[in-house]
């Protein structure tokens, strides 16, 4: 059975096309000899739900790096380092 995957990419502002994989997360599989029938849509949605949560940390996660970095990146420009001869 084919696998469901979940990548999660840094799209260029200059280019919408030059994309960075930045995370990748594969959706459980799930083996139908290990459920129920009346089990199944049960237990596909909890998996799906805790992976889901995991997938949206990584992007939370992602997205918070990017604005550190610009933050990081403007405040450096504002002071920049004295030649530290005071």
């Amino acid at each position: 059975m084919n696998k469901i995957r979940v990548i999660i990419c840094r799209v260029d502002a200059e280019d919408a096309e030059k994309m960075t994989e930045i995370g990748s997360y594969d959706m459980p599989e799930i083996a139908l000899s290990e459920v129920s029938r009346e089990m199944t849509l049960d237990e596909i949605e909890q998996r799906s739900y805790e992976k889901g949560n995991a997938i949206l940390k990584g992007v939370v996660q992602a997205q918070w790096a990017e604005i550190d970095q610009e933050l990081a990146s403007q405040y450096r420009q504002r002071f920049p380092p004295s030649g530290g001869n005071e």
